[in-house]
């Protein structure tokens, strides 16, 4: 039997959160490279308790096709299953199994009405076709999600304890522009899993909004990503915020900059005084 406050192994079955394993390379002069990554089925440990397997790491930005390595795990569940506290391992596939084909369906219906969507959109104006809409973005994992999955609240607790601190925070992560090869732009059309930047220590500009929208997600903030170019056409991403005071009166906007941890108020009758120019999407 298990104590109350341990879930027990059917309970745990429930729980589909992977095990994301990212291995860092550092350097001597405090470098850090990602060899690679990998996201691990850990519920196959509830059969027995233990589980000893080979996973292949697959490279981070843009070539999650290439294999970097293989590494063994070992895992043992705490405290230890045993006899009926066990879960079968039929039980284990089938559940793994179903959940697998419940979000090939959601998928597949989100992919359809997004189709749907963007032939009405392009119907309204043809000028949308040139906009900066983006609706999907291919992950570490080489599968293309809808752009919101990519952001989820994070609570820092005592480690970033107010939305300052979690800007600041983001800005020194380095800034590193990934590339690929060959192509018109040059340009990675992967966005990192937030693990791999926090472990890697750097990440591109769509990161950076990503990561500091989760974390201002995680104190409450009606925050968002957007999608567009600067003052000067060039594409960026950045972070709104709306705050409403008076409930009365439009929302105020703050826009926020990733990369330096500056924050600027929208004041749509005066000029303005960030670098931003147009807005694509804002998811």
């Amino acid at each position: 039997t298990f104590p109350p406050s341990v879930p027990s192994p059917l309970e745990l079955l429930e729980t589909r959160d992977p095990i994301h394993v990212v291995i860092v390379q550092h350097g001597d002069d405090d470098d850090s490279v990602i060899v690679g990554a990998q996201t691990i089925e850990w519920r196959k440990v509830l059969v027995s308790g233990y589980l000893s397997m080979h996973a292949e790491l697959a490279a981070v930005g843009g070539d999650s096709n290439v294999s970097t390595g293989v590494i063994s795990l070992q895992m043992e569940l705490l405290p230890r299953v045993e006899g009926k506290a066990a879960v079968d391992e039929a039980v284990v596939k089938a559940q793994i199994k179903s959940e697998r084909e419940r979000d090939a369906e959601v998928d597949r219906r989100f992919f359809g009405m997004a189709k749907a969507w963007w032939k009405e959109y392009l119907s309204v104006r043809p000028e949308h076709a040139s906009r900066a809409v983006k609706i999907f973005s291919r992950g570490d994992d080489d599968v293309n999600r809808p752009v919101c999955c990519f952001v989820q609240p994070i609570e820092a607790g005592r480690a970033i304890r107010t939305v300052g601190e979690a800007a600041r925070f983001v800005s020194l992560l380095e800034y590193q522009r990934i590339q690929v090869l060959g192509g018109a732009s040059g340009r990675s059309d992967t966005w990192a899993d937030l693990h791999s930047v926090l472990a890697g220590r750097k990440g591109d500009v769509e990161e950076h909004a990503l990561l500091l929208c989760a974390l201002l997600l995680g104190f409450d903030l009606d925050a968002y990503c957007v999608i567009g170019s600067t003052q000067a056409g060039e594409p960026h991403m950045w972070v709104l915020t709306l705050h409403s005071p008076d409930p009365t009166q439009p929302p105020q906007a703050t826009l926020w900059e990733s990369l330096t941890g500056s924050r600027y108020t929208h004041i749509q009758s005066a000029p303005p005084s960030h670098k931003y120019g147009r807005v694509g999407c804002v998811f």
